[in-house]
């Protein structure tokens, strides 16, 4: 069963009422938009992964005048819903759990399967990527998208392995990582999977994850209505970085002294209501171990008529 990160908390933030439209720009298998229809909301879910069908038709039986469903990227959302429409946008970044337990999608270093890491109709897979690109742009993506430290280290060990053959398998990928890999720290900790950076950073590539995610909040402050909730969900220190850029951009900041007087602007679109991100409970990180690098922001859109005050 799906168990959707931090789920309490988004509806803290979000506060959904009876009524109100919602958009759910990450569906997955439907675990947030679920909890807003029991709200009584009117959701409208995104999700460029065709697999998140079956799971949108059954809440299209179970809820057929609430739910929409829309198969395209959430990039698009302003393409499907005009200017001040939403009391809520959620979104839920990066890779969803069935997603990586079905190991014909590619994503998951622990099952062995195609290398493919494809989300929606991308046409490069991560085998694509792995097997074309020049030694200086495969580390250069590992260490800008996956922050891998080693990264000229295992770009050159993969352009010498493909040399003989090309990769084909997420297996023959993570065994090559971890060959040369210490999976312990100096002080005998076990750290993370070493082929986890590298594989977060063909995934990301693949997909643009980046990119999507900022070309849709670019569009939010346009369609939320006056008050309405913007609710961010992020797993790694990359898209956490966009989300709170984002909100400390376009949030009004309270003046920190007499001498830092900070005016309302046209860019104050939004007010906080996270200073700072929250993360999962100890309870719900025991119940649901991918709950642990899972971060949350959530800002208010301000009133489009009234500038906010000093």
């Amino acid at each position: 069963m799906h168990i959707p990160v931090l789920l309490n908390n988004v509806l803290n933030h979000a506060t959904p009422q009876s009524g109100e439209n919602v958009i759910d720009c990450t569906f997955g298998r439907g675990g947030y938009s679920r909890a807003f229809l029991q709200a009584g909301c009117h959701v409208t879910a995104f999700d460029t992964d065709a697999t998140a069908q079956e799971s949108a038709d059954i809440l299209s039986t179970d809820y057929p005048q609430h739910f929409k469903f829309i198969h395209s990227q959430f990039s698009k959302i302003a393409d499907f819903c005009p200017p001040q429409s939403a009391d809520i946008i959620v979104f839920d970044i990066g890779v969803s759990s069935p997603q990586l337990d079905n190991s014909e999608r590619g994503f998951s270093f622990l099952r062995d399967g195609p290398l493919d890491m494809r989300m929606g109709n991308t046409k490069k897979t991560a085998a694509d990527l792995v097997n074309n690109l020049s030694e200086k742009d495969l580390a250069d993506l590992f260490y800008h998208l996956g922050e891998e430290t080693a990264s000229r280290k295992f770009a050159r060990l993969i352009c010498t392995r493909r040399n003989e053959r090309p990769f084909e398998t997420t297996k023959d990928l993570a065994d090559l990582i971890s060959k040369h890999s210490s999976h312990y720290t100096k002080t005998g900790r076990k750290k993370n999977h070493p082929a986890t950076l590298i594989f977060q950073a063909l995934r990301i590539a693949v997909n643009d994850e980046l990119n999507e995610f900022q070309t849709a909040l670019s569009q939010c402050k346009d369609i939320l209505k006056p008050n309405g909730r913007l609710v961010m969900v992020t797993f790694h220190s990359l898209e956490d970085r966009i989300a709170k850029h984002y909100c400390k951009t376009y949030s009004f900041t309270e003046k920190t002294s007499k001498y830092a007087a900070v005016k309302p602007t046209p860019q104050n679109y939004y007010t906080l209501l996270t200073k700072k991100s929250e993360t999962a409970s100890d309870d719900e990180i025991k119940n649901n171990p991918r709950a642990s690098c899972a971060k949350l922001r959530a800002v208010m859109r301000t009133d489009y008529n009234e500038p906010l005050q000093e």
